[in-house]
């Protein structure tokens, strides 16, 4: 092998050497450095309000519930909305070691239920009315699945 076939190896060899450094140092950064992780990728997750009512009901009296319109931000914002239709369904973000909640108003003499998904799938929290006319609550601190 002549002298410049191995420069031209040793030349790939060496760039390819400083890209796998520079991958390696990158994903680094982005999985064990908790404050740069906190201003590129942000800090909440995903989650699905749910509410439904007992057969026979169409909308419930209130609907409140938790969310956080930054992820790059710790405090959150409330939403009070009513009269809702039902079934009812929000998709939000809600930051890490916050809460998640949504509390569902019944009329009068009816029930609610109440559900929080993570990633539209999985169930974290559930909730019945506990008598005609009493609030489902569903509440979970958002991480601690």
């Amino acid at each position: 092998m002549s002298n410049s076939t191995l420069a031209r190896r040793f030349g790939k060899a060496l760039i390819g050497c400083a890209v796998l450094a520079i991958l390696s140092i990158a994903l680094w950064i982005l999985t064990e450095n908790r404050w740069l992780h906190q201003r590129v990728i942000g800090t909440s997750w995903g989650v699905t309000y749910e509410a439904s009512a007992t057969p026979g009901e169409a909308s419930a009296a209130q609907v409140r519930y938790r969310y956080n319109p930054n992820r790059h931000k710790l405090h959150g914002s409330e939403v009070e909305m009513g009269p809702v239709a039902l079934p009812w369904k929000k998709a939000v973000n809600v930051n890490r070691a916050q809460v998640a909640r949504v509390e569902v108003v019944p009329k009068e003499n009816a029930t609610v239920s109440c559900r929080i998904l993570l990633d539209e799938t999985r169930v974290v929290a559930q909730a019945s009315s506990p008598a005609p006319g009493r609030p489902a609550v569903c509440e979970v601190t958002a991480g601690k699945w």
